[in-house]
């Protein structure tokens, strides 16, 4: 299986347009939309953030500068002359003014231009693809991944009233899917609900999603909805989209799938950053104490059954995992993830295996048996 870790530009280009203002949560709170955040802030992995922290982070053209009165927020900016364009333009997502199009505005766009989130746009659609977002929301791809015939599978959020390349993407709520053949053409894509998808993996015939339910999302099976205000999920789909089976894991606590794979044998692998007590179907998974820690499990191909799942952490501390991925010789199981400790003489605890680290943030590599037993582990981590 190939794994993509960023979207190739030649095949996809998104757009993040703007933020929308509030008057709610400050910086670092948790969100689930950008209206949910004061001022400028905008929500993003489930936190109040800024919409930059340098000037890398704007289009072209522009800049990132602090909010009047905050050194906190910070946004991007062209000048204090509106959007710095020309009468009769508008900045567009490329950070470049462009003819206006769309309701109220100058439109259909003439020659060989396409109209995006407001603004007359030159791009081969079969080469880049635009999704944007209504009202200054966000769009954003968080995972991607390729099939054995070259197509992309992406996945990320998307809300109400988003389009690619001008066309409505149907359903309800955030959680984005999509698909394109090798040659950049969309085969299809869909929202499904309230959440982000944050892992995918593709087998012979399925493609694996794990991410963050956020409320009620449906991909096709029926209607799954979050204990608290982030549970997990993982689920599994035909390479056209249809739904295999989807479930959802947690409790009142938060919860979130980080990685998924695939076994050789088809077996779901799935690896969370977890709180509260909970289970899979195989066994209540009680909380070791950390504030955080780390849920490794593996499924039935064909219904997503337990077959077995295990907890690791360590008391009073954050645990998270960051990939999971099998030994196809051997079967083993290999996961990576970090460790953050409050003190510099807490151990990490895998099962039977108890390391002693250094330093406060702590990189690790374990190995488990096909059965979830660790078998041996390692850190990476400095004492500054």
């Amino acid at each position: 299986m190939d794994r993509v870790s960023t979207i190739l530009p030649a095949l996809l280009a998104l757009s993040v347009a703007g933020c929308l203002e509030g008057d709610g949560r400050p910086l670092g709170s948790r969100c689930g939309s950008d209206d949910e955040c004061t001022g400028s802030l905008i929500c993003r992995y489930g936190r109040c953030r800024s919409a930059c922290l340098l000037d890398r982070d704007c289009p072209e053209g522009q800049s990132c500068a602090a909010v009047a009165g905050s050194e906190e927020e910070r946004v991007c900016t062209v000048g204090e002359d509106g959007d710095g364009c020309p009468a009769g333009l508008v900045l567009a997502v490329d950070g470049q003014c462009h003819e206006p199009c769309g309701p109220g505005e100058v439109g259909p766009c003439s020659g060989p231009r396409t109209c995006v989130a407001g603004a007359c746009l030159e791009y081969d659609s079969t080469r880049a693809h635009i999704i944007e977002a209504p009202g200054g929301s966000g769009s954003e791809v968080l995972e991607a991944v390729v099939d054995g015939e070259g197509n992309l599978y992406v996945g990320g959020f998307a809300p109400e009233g988003a389009r690619l390349d001008g066309v409505p993407i149907p359903g309800e709520g955030d959680l984005l899917l999509a698909s394109f053949d090798r040659d950049g053409e969309p085969r299809w894509a869909q929202r499904v609900g309230a959440g982000w998808v944050t892992a995918l993996a593709v087998g012979q015939d399925a493609l694996v999603v794990g991410g963050v339910l956020a409320g009620t999302a449906d991909l096709g099976d029926g209607a799954m909805s979050a204990s608290g205000e982030r549970d997990g999920f993982v689920a599994s789909l035909t390479l056209d989209g249809e739904a295999l089976w989807s479930m959802r894991f947690g409790d009142a606590a938060e919860q979130g799938v980080s990685a998924v794979d695939v076994g050789a044998d088809g077996a779901v692998l799935l690896c969370a950053t977890v709180e509260g007590s909970f289970g899979l179907g195989c066994e209540e998974l009680p909380t070791i104490g950390g504030v955080s820690e780390v849920l490794v499990a593996s499924l039935e191909p064909e219904d997503g059954t337990c077959r077995w799942s295990a907890r690791f952490g360590g008391a009073t501390e954050h645990q998270r995992c960051r990939m999971v991925t099998e030994d196809p010789v051997e079967g083993s199981l290999y996961i990576v993830g970090e460790y953050m400790t409050f003190t510099s003489s807490s151990p990490l605890v895998l099962g039977s295996i108890s390391l002693t680290t250094a330093g406060n943030n702590v990189g690790f590599v374990a190995a488990l048996s096909p059965q979830g037993e660790p078998t041996w582990a390692a850190t990476f981590s400095s004492s500054e």
